[in-house]
């Protein structure tokens, strides 16, 4: 199965995160599923990672500079000092009104600029959309994006430090507004009306703009392992169920989707342990009394390891205290749609291989995902194979032109 294959087959329906060692946001939507936990803030991160709009934003230093303004002219009582021009007529009058001997008493006419236009509007409600997106996601897109912190911050702070903008009182921008600055002729006001426009149609979920959206913000999933394990997460998905919620994956979730049946729930996970029922961990200490060679060896490298590892790294924790610490490529619980109870766990494997070595490596892995993978009962994470509850656990090693079930005997 080429590349080309598998990106035909998920681009139907993948509106989920795709990683690879760090967050990276890929949703491609073909299809248009809406039922996405939190949509609203993947179409704002998006709408920001759009090439024009980060142009856009690096230009702002520049460009705000040139804000148009209108003259306005107002007449102004002073005393003692002159502001503009001198209305004379208007200031003999006001001297009779109040005292006719005070000669310091002036109706001056004075020009004052006046930032608030159409204009002006339109763009400071863009600026201030995309203030509030880079501030709200600044987790997501600084961990896990290839983009300047300080200069991206640096660039959208200009907005709060103008002091024009920062007069505007906010205000209900029309579509006819935007429409009519669109057809400005100065192009920074007519490109903040076009990205005002297209945003207000993807957060109204307008489907061709979501789509165009995801087209120009689609970034290259780093590894074909990748690519394939969501392949068949994907085809799982479609294969069981077509109201499944897909949810946003992020450093801290990694639950993709959800759905049930008359019977049960079922959750798939991607790279992952799971909910914390579930653990796949095997500590030192389990092995700690067992005599035997092969074992007592595999105690000799774990604490070996850690020793080195603190001189090299004093403040480091001991990292490898772990006989085994697993996580799959895919992991579905299976819980009774009653009284929420685990009943089954199927685990699978993937491997994007016709290799014989890599498949029989990938039928290793899977086994000791079978037989390590623990239960907590009783705030006591116990195996499987001996809980006195009926727990099943089912294994699939997934290839290309191969679909092995797998179970504990």
């Amino acid at each position: 199965m080429t590349k080309e294959e598998i990106i035909k087959f998920i681009e139907k329906e993948l509106i989920i995160y795709l990683k690879g060692g760090k967050l990276s946001i890929n949703p491609y939507l073909k299809d248009l599923n809406l039922n996405i936990d939190n949509l609203e803030k993947l179409l704002k991160i998006h709408f920001l990672l759009d090439e024009e709009v980060l142009s856009y934003i690096k230009s702002l230093k520049i460009n705000i500079r040139r804000l148009n303004t209108s003259i306005n002219k107002e007449e102004i009582l002073t005393k003692g000092n002159i502001r503009g021009n001198i209305l004379w007529h208007k200031s003999i009058i006001k001297r009779y009104s109040i005292n006719q001997k005070d000669y310091s008493i002036f109706i001056c006419k004075e020009n004052f600029k006046n930032h608030i236009s159409k204009e002006n509007l339109v763009l400071n409600e863009l600026l201030k959309i995309l203030y509030e997106i880079v501030n709200e996601t600044s987790d997501l897109i600084y961990d896990n994006y290839d983009l300047d912190k300080e200069d991206l911050l640096k660039n959208i702070n200009v907005y709060k430090k103008n002091i024009y903008l920062s007069k505007i009182e906010e205000k209900y921008i029309t579509d006819k507004m935007i429409n009519s600055v669109i057809n400005s002729r100065n192009k920074f006001y007519s490109q903040s009306a076009k990205l005002l426009k297209r945003y207000k149609k993807i957060i109204n979920l307008d489907e061709d703009e979501v789509e165009n959206l995801f087209k120009r913000t689609f970034i290259d999933i780093l590894n074909d392992w990748t690519l394939f394990e969501l392949y068949w997460i994907v085809r799982i998905i479609k294969e069981n169920t077509k109201n499944a919620k897909l949810y946003i994956l992020d450093d801290k979730n990694t639950k993709v989707a959800e759905w049930g049946d008359n019977e049960n729930i079922y959750t798939i996970y991607h790279n992952s342990t799971g909910s914390n029922e579930i653990s796949f961990k095997v500590d030192l200490e389990e092995i700690c009394d067992i005599e035997n060679i092969v074992i007592n060896k595999r105690r000799e490298i774990i604490n070996e390891t850690n020793n080195i590892a603190k001189k090299i790294f004093p403040n480091i924790r001991e990292r490898y205290s772990k006989v085994f610490n697993g996580r799959p490529d895919i992991l579905i619980e299976i819980r009774n749609i009653n009284d929420k109870k685990l009943n089954k766990v199927v685990i699978g494997e993937v491997k994007y291989t016709k290799d014989t070595n890599n498949i029989i490596q990938g039928i290793k892995e899977l086994l000791e995902y079978i037989k390590f993978i623990k239960y907590k009962q009783n705030n006591k994470y116990e195996y499987f194979s001996e809980l006195d509850i009926d727990l099943e656990v089912e294994g699939l090693l997934l290839s290309e032109n191969l679909i092995l079930k797998i179970t504990d005997s």
